[in-house]
């Protein structure tokens, strides 16, 4: 039977995401969007293995854990397998989760052959499919058409995803700069944070790592950074509007969803968290 897993993460285009790509390689999935929802569902699922998100509302992840193994400890349940979900690329963090139980730590953006890895070390289990362990250099691509399709199934969804995305754009593009301007240091990182994750399943790869860069910079260099993200954006914002005016030159040419299982309360989902984030 194939492994039950619980996918955490408080952003709705996470877990869709996840989600999809799991059920492909024949997962059995379930989902909560912060740490209290996803105790409940260990109390009344049979899970296998959980890919828990570190930063999120009411419960984090780090909290979470921590209160699954005190259960596990002090019930005599059975020890449940965590896998960390995290944008941090800081040695630290990865410590953090290790103390609070974790068994194993993924960057996100979800680079998906090395989940897959470590969902196989883990568990314990030989991984499903074999997948080459490819070191890609695409880190100057402004769109990664290849991945981006892979993940939401066909172009025209894709693209339908990144149109709705960049008009919603620019009023917080132009916060960030109102944001350094009065040093609202905090809401800044946060609105960075958010929008890289959102950027990397976006498959936006050259904005993704440009609001990355701002993370770990100095706050005399953010406004060359921002002024740098910017540009970026409106590069990415060109190049959607390019193939969206060559769509409705051909209306004759049916949208087509190729993948099923992007369904349309699933876009309705997402592009919903999108408002709210963005709007």
């Amino acid at each position: 039977m194939a492994a039950h897993v619980l996918i955490v993460d408080d952003q709705a285009l996470n877990r869709i995401l996840l989600s999809q790509m799991l059920k492909d390689e024949g997962y059995q999935v379930s989902m909560a969007f912060n740490g209290q929802e996803a105790i409940k569902v260990l109390e009344h699922e049979a899970i296998d293995i959980v890919l828990l998100d570190v930063i999120m509302p009411v419960m984090d992840g780090l909290t979470a854990s921590k209160n699954r193994r005190i259960s596990e400890k002090n019930e005599g349940l059975k020890h449940i397998p965590i896998i960390a979900l995290t944008a941090s690329v800081l040695a630290e963090d990865k410590i953090a989760a290790q103390q609070a139980g974790m068994d194993g730590f993924a960057n996100k953006p979800i680079d998906y052959d090395f989940l897959c890895h470590e969902i196989a070390r883990v568990l314990n289990i030989p991984l499903s499919i074999a997948k080459d362990q490819k070191v890609s250099s695409q880190k100057e691509r402004l769109i990664d058409e290849h991945k981006g399709i892979a993940l939401w199934g066909s172009k025209e969804e894709y693209y339908k995803q990144l149109n709705y995305f960049v008009q919603q754009q620019n009023d917080i593009f132009l916060q960030l700069s109102n944001d350094i301007k009065h040093e609202h240091w905090d809401a800044l990182k946060n609105t960075v944070h958010k929008l890289k994750g959102i950027c990397g399943n976006l498959s936006l790869i050259l904005l993704m790592n440009k609001l990355e860069e701002i993370e770990s910079a100095n706050l005399e260099k953010y406004a060359e950074k921002i002024e740098s993200i910017q540009g970026v954006f409106s590069e990415v914002k060109e190049q959607v509007n390019k193939y969206i005016n060559l769509k409705d030159d051909h209306p004759n040419k049916p949208y087509k969803n190729t993948n099923p299982s992007i369904s349309i309360k699933d876009n309705a989902i997402v592009l919903n968290e999108l408002v709210e984030l963005l709007g």
